[in-house]
Parts: structure tokens; sequence; C-alpha cells
């Protein structure tokens, strides 16, 4: 078996303006200013991360992260579009035959919804994703955790996504990484955390996948 984990924010769907208008909801909530400039540092890490860069913490962090997720599952969640090219190179790689797993440090009973309304699921054996109590959001749990439920070894899988946390995690797990650049990360950060490579659109992603974990 090989098996290719990917990532969703930023690497399967654009959804920075859905993640941001959700953010910021949240700010607003607990009586915090929105955040304003570059924002793609909100899109990767857990809300946890994100949250607590700004100061927010006990009480204040659990209201935020609560009104977060009421504004995203009402309002947001499905508003996020995905990359164009996406889909048909994860249905590329399931038709070569490789196992597809969704990783990605959103909650997965948030993400399973949006993979199935975007046509995504179809062509995932598994869909690993965070707790709602903050259980495996960073990656390198997370993908411990999913190569043991595939009962894998690290050099039988690879893992694609936008940002350091990604390569970081795989890294960690001693996989193989591909970093993407149409995503929210960018090349210097993506190279700088230890990419094995990096794609520029989704259309590299099948070649990209062959060349370092080849059936």
């Amino acid at each position: 078996m090989r098996c290719v984990f990917l990532d969703l924010d930023g690497t399967l769907m654009d959804s920075g303006p859905s993640i941001l208008a959700s953010f910021q909801h949240g700010l607003r909530s607990v009586g915090r200013s929105e955040i304003s400039g570059d924002t793609s540092w909100i899109v990767g890490p857990s809300l946890w991360v994100s949250y607590g860069k700004l100061g927010l913490e006990g009480e204040e962090l659990d209201c935020a992260i609560s009104a977060y997720r009421a504004y995203y599952i009402e309002t947001a969640m499905l508003q996020s579009v995905p990359y164009d090219g996406a889909l048909d190179q994860v249905r590329q790689l399931h038709e070569d035959g490789y196992t597809l797993c969704l990783a990605t440090s959103k909650a997965h009973v948030y993400a399973t919804q949006i993979t199935a309304h975007f046509g995504f699921s179809r062509y995932f054996e598994r869909e690993f994703g965070s707790e709602l109590d903050g259980t495996r959001t960073e990656k390198t749990p997370l993908l411990a955790y999913g190569l043991d439920q595939m009962g894998l070894h690290a050099q039988d899988a690879i893992m694609v996504g936008d940002r350091i946390y990604d390569v970081k995690g795989a890294k960690a797990n001693n996989m193989p990484v591909i970093g993407v650049t149409y995503g929210y990360g960018t090349d210097q950060e993506l190279r700088s955390a230890g990419a094995d490579e990096i794609v520029h659109s989704p259309q590299e992603l099948r070649q990209s996948v062959h060349k370092f974990l080849p059936l």
C-alpha cells in the first residue's frame, strides 16, 4: 500500500475567506478588535494556536472558539471553494492505485461534511482530523495516529500540505512531504521547514507524488 495524506485548507480547498470571517466573529464575540493586514497566518494552525497568538486564553479563548464554530457551521463552512484541478488530481491518484487519506487540523466532524459536499470523500479511504476538544490539532500526533490506524510504515506514505505545520508534522514522523505554494504558505516557509519538493499548482500534485512515492 502507498498512502497519500492530504491537507484540506490551503491544499484542496481555498478556505481562507470562510476561516477569516469566522475568526473575526470569534474576536468580536469576546470584545476584541478584528485583525487586519496579512491574515494568511490563521489558515493552517489550530484555533488554540491562532487565538493564542493574540493573547486569548482561559474562558476568553473558549468563548472565542465556540463563537467561531457557531458562525462557521451556520454561515461559512460551505463557502470555501476547491482549488481548480484539485479534485481531478485526487481522482487520478485514486485511479492510479494510491490509498488516499485526509489529514487536517480542522475538526473531522466539519471536514467530512466539506469533503462530502465538494466530492472529495468518495476517493478517501479514511479522513483524519482533530477532535472538538483540541485532540490531534497538531500535525505530528495527527499523522502518527493516521499511520497507526492505517497500519503503515512512514516510508509507505507521503504528506501534501501548504504550511510549515504540515512539513514539520510529516518530518517528525519520518515521512516525505510535498509543499504547495498555491495555498497559504510561501516557498520560503516550506523550504526552510524541510519540504522535499515544492509545487506551485494543483496540476503538479500527481506527478510529484509519483516521483517521491512510486507505486
